[in-house]
């Protein structure tokens, strides 16, 4: 799976484009937030993606970007 984003300025959130085929194909999925850092995989599950949205949710997918489901709406960011 090949996995890359595009973060847009309109109000329904960014989009991802998502491949299985080595790249030689795209599908475009709009998301249903903005996304605020980086995508990537849970730690405890590698077939999970998670994301961080400019609203400070924690997004999940479990199907490698398909569908996302929102999890907690307050997360902060501690480095």
């Amino acid at each position: 799976v090949v996995l890359t984003a595009e973060v847009s300025g309109g109000s329904r959130g960014g989009r991802i484009f998502r491949s299985s085929d080595f790249a030689k194909n795209f599908v475009q999925t709009d998301l249903p937030f903005h996304p605020l850092t980086q995508m990537m995989y849970s730690p405890q599950n590698s077939d999970y993606l998670l994301a961080l949205s400019t609203e400070n949710g924690l997004w999940v997918s479990k199907n490698f970007g398909g569908k996302w489901e929102e999890i907690h709406k307050a997360v902060c960011l501690a480095k």
